[in-house]
């Protein structure tokens, strides 16, 4: 980790960390900003936010000559998941293509159900990570009978 470095993560997604120690460490401790810690812990660390919002990362390492710890931080802002954005719908033959605006690193799946009384039952059509701001989600089976969509993200 880098003094006053910044890093951003959505909401529920890994985040991975490394902090580097010049010397011995007797003992590290991570502290997330959200009340989580990590005790006698390595240089390497990861961790996921529930919560959006911004978080000040402490990595402190401790030993012999630096009983008080030397710490430095790392601000993690976590991004909440936003919905995806019907762009287009394009009937082409037996498939059906959605076009979404959607979140780069955001995870999308398709369902469908063939009748929306209750209770509806939705099968998976197709999962998909983001990794632009663009996505193509494609129904290969549709037919001629009705078929209702929706897009979850994650």
């Amino acid at each position: 980790m880098r003094w006053g470095a910044q890093a951003t993560v959505l909401v529920n997604r890994t985040l991975e960390l490394a902090g580097q120690v010049s010397g011995r460490a007797g003992r590290i401790t991570w502290n997330f900003g959200d009340g989580a810690t990590s005790e006698n812990a390595s240089c390497q660390t990861s961790h996921k936010w529930s919560v959006p919002g911004d978080y000040s990362v402490t990595f402190t390492a401790f030993n012999a000559d630096y009983l008080l710890g030397v710490a430095t931080n790392l601000l993690v802002t976590v991004m909440p998941v936003k919905a995806p954005e019907l762009l287009s719908v394009q009937k082409e033959g037996a498939e059906v293509h959605l076009w979404l605006g959607v979140q780069p690193g955001a995870n999308y799946w398709l369902e469908y159900a063939t009748n929306l009384n209750p209770p509806v039952s939705w099968s998976a059509l197709q999962r998909v990570a983001a990794t632009t701001s663009m996505l193509q989600l494609v129904d290969t089976a549709a037919t001629n009978t009705t078929r209702f969509y929706r897009v979850t993200a994650q």
